[in-house]
């Protein structure tokens, strides 16, 4: 069966798992969500890396935007939000969180543990090492319309020259995609 956006079905099991694909659905009471994403600008070597995090009301809790001045790969930039994303929990205390991700390749990675002789498996290792600090934590692939919100704020960060980072709010360019999520 194909499903398209805003398609009514009259079972409510099905229902929450269908738009848990396109847009924030938020988490058990007592949960945070965090959503994590890079923007790759190989030309000019940046990698921008956009972080945020909502609590089971759907509401932004904190978010953050920073600059790398390295032109990683797009993997290992896949990745370092991750980390990025995790350290930013743990430095403003929110957690446990549910982590989800855009990159199939990268979360699937991290459950393998198949990167172990890979670049890539430097930086999943030191995430994998924040993940067990705190217990009950997973992290889930959800597709890049349920991770507009980090996006936008990577896209944002590759103009920035230093971390912009704000608590219990969100720039005014992420209103529609923050508050659009939260009318569900």
């Amino acid at each position: 069966m194909r499903l398209f956006p805003g398609q009514m079905i009259s079972c409510w099991s099905i229902v929450v798992p269908i738009l848990r694909w396109l847009v924030h659905v938020p988490p058990h009471t007592g949960v945070y969500k965090l959503n994590s994403d890079p923007a790759v600008n190989l030309k000019y070597g940046k990698v921008g890396l956009g972080v945020i995090i909502r609590n089971f009301k759907g509401q932004v809790m904190a978010c953050k935007a920073s600059l790398v001045l390295v032109g990683f790969s797009p993997l290992i930039s896949e990745a370092l939000a991750i980390l990025s994303g995790r350290r930013f929990t743990l430095e403003v205390g929110l957690f446990p969180c549910v982590i989800e991700f855009d990159s199939q390749v990268t979360v699937n990675l991290m459950h393998s543990g198949s990167d172990r002789f890979a670049d890539v498996g430097l930086v999943l290792n030191d995430i994998r090492l924040l993940l067990s600090s705190v217990s009950d934590e997973l992290m889930e692939f959800v597709p890049k319309k349920a991770n507009m919100a980090a996006h936008g704020l990577a896209k944002f960060a590759l103009s920035l020259f230093s971390d912009r980072i704000l608590l219990e709010g969100f720039p005014l360019f992420l209103a529609f995609v923050v508050l659009g999520d939260c009318l569900l």
